[in-house]
């Protein structure tokens, strides 16, 4: 499943790498841009449901049937509503650099997406993750087949991005045509009725918007540096950060969809083990730690490197960006799980309204940095506010999570990350070099920490391991 997912964002990730080539800085500053704003309207198409679906269908006194009914009728009209958005905003930020077509091809695909994932959500909800995750890797990879083949005739940007339109065409058609075999049998008496009542719709839209306001300021968030960027600074100089933050955005994924896993499991887990619920959660803010601390320190050494490598000389400046930005990895690492242990436990609206704190103290830091260092200031701005969104979420769950036996996870990960870093002192800093050296360093170093081998080890066996959890204290199997 995980494969999956990092392949499509792989096949993504190469396709970025090619546009920068291909269109130069202000070719990729543009189409970044175009993703920060459609990625903000395509949250007001899932409108938080996404994670609302998930943890009402385990929900055992919940209507199973009648409740998918409303939430597909809500997902069919918040996407028509996004789509005039998304139309207003792009004449309004249209100019004569070609934004328009851009910013409506981009944005029209993280709709699509959007009401895919959605579909998604109902298979996740049953623990049938690998299907939509193996299906929509497959459909990233063939709008990067399609956009580099349009590439390489010499097509404008616009063009060359209706690719990824088609993939999420496809994975739309194959995800729903999954979740009506499973969730939407015909009985006896004929197909059901998904009829809705206004009223039950505004119902179901009011209890889902605190997930939607969160979503959107998590969007906004991650996205704030970009779309600010772009308003404020030339599109070579949104381009240059762009290419640095890409590469922190690949590696974002994997703390965001680890933790998203474990989703299912902490919302049933709230309803039946409160024991088991707490252990879960403790153990999977320890795992953040032990792999975002050494993911960014790593990132430190072979940004120099790898953005040589992946951009050629032409973006030897984002480099120094990359550097900036890596203390994300671990904010995320460690955020992620906090986020879901919020959700799972009925606790949204105090996440939502962390996460709108830290976007108002990222707008405005925003502007201040980018107008007194540029694309530098950004990226600081952007690491102080999830610095403080992770910070907050800590010290609401100090007393439903182990916070002392979390910290002791700093320890093993501070010394194995000062190992690690020794060969960067003594070899130069290829990527070839560091990363065969530092691995096995780390992994060996944590080791040597009797909690770490008696904790995590268990812990990864248990959640990702391809069998049942250990029972909890109810007797019941959790699977991860």
């Amino acid at each position: 499943m995980i494969g999956a997912k990092l392949s499509g964002d792989l096949g993504a990730f190469a396709f970025f790498v090619f546009l920068s080539h291909r269109y130069g800085e202000a070719g990729l500053g543009l189409y970044s841009f175009a993703i920060a704003i459609g990625s903000s309207v395509a949250a007001l198409a899932d409108f938080g449901l996404y994670d609302f679906t998930i943890r009402e269908l385990n929900n055992p006194a919940r209507d199973r049937r009648r409740f998918l009914a409303l939430v597909a009728i809500l997902r069919i009209l918040l996407s028509l509503a996004a789509f005039i958005v998304l139309v207003a905003l792009s004449t309004a930020l249209a100019d004569g650099e070609g934004r328009f077509a851009v910013l409506m091809v981009v944005g029209a695909q993280q709709i699509l997406v959007a009401f895919a994932n959605g579909c998604a959500a109902v298979l996740a909800a049953r623990d049938d993750m690998a299907f939509p995750a193996v299906i929509e890797g497959l459909a990233r990879l063939c709008g990067v087949g399609i956009g580099i083949g349009l590439a390489l005739q010499d097509l404008p940007l616009a063009l060359v991005l209706i690719g990824p339109i088609l993939a999420a065409l496809f994975q739309i058609g194959v995800v729903l045509s999954r979740v009506r075999k499973h969730e939407v049998p015909t009985p006896q008496g004929g197909p059901p009725a998904f009829g809705a009542k206004l009223g039950d719709l505004v119902r179901t839209a009011t209890s889902a918007l605190p997930y939607l306001l969160s979503d959107l300021a998590r969007r906004i968030a991650i996205r704030s540096d970009l779309i600010m960027l772009g308003l404020l600074v030339t599109l070579s100089l949104t381009g240059l950060y762009a290419a640095a933050q890409r590469i922190v955005a690949l590696l974002l994924f994997l703390p965001h969809f680890a933790a998203l896993a474990l989703l299912p499991s902490l919302s049933r887990l709230a309803h039946r083990d409160q024991v088991a619920l707490r252990e879960l959660g403790t153990n999977a803010c320890r795992i953040g730690i032990l792999v975002g601390l050494p993911g960014a320190v790593g990132l430190v050494l072979i940004a120099p490197d790898l953005c040589r490598r992946l951009y050629g000389n032409e973006f030897e400046a984002a480099s120094a960006l990359l550097a900036l930005l890596a203390p994300l990895f671990l904010c995320e690492c460690v955020r992620s799980p906090l986020a879901n242990f919020l959700t799972a436990t009925g606790q949204q609206d105090f996440r939502t309204r962390a996460e709108w704190e830290a976007l108002a103290m990222a707008l405005p830091s925003q502007w201040v940095g980018i107008t007194l260092a540029g694309p530098a200031g950004a990226a600081i701005a952007i690491v102080a506010s999830e610095l403080f969104l992770m910070v907050r979420m800590l010290l609401r769950l100090r007393s439903e999570l182990d916070i002392e036996i979390v910290a002791r996870a700093l320890m093993p990960a501070a010394l194995g990350c000062a190992l690690m870093a020794l060969p960067a002192l003594v070899w130069p800093l290829s990527i070839w070099l560091i990363l065969p050296s530092a691995i096995p360093i780390y992994a060996l170093s944590i080791l040597l920490f009797s909690e770490v081998r008696q904790r995590e080890l268990n812990t990864l066996q248990e959640i990702y391991a391809k069998r049942p959890l250990q029972k909890t204290a109810t007797g019941i199997d959790e699977d991860g």
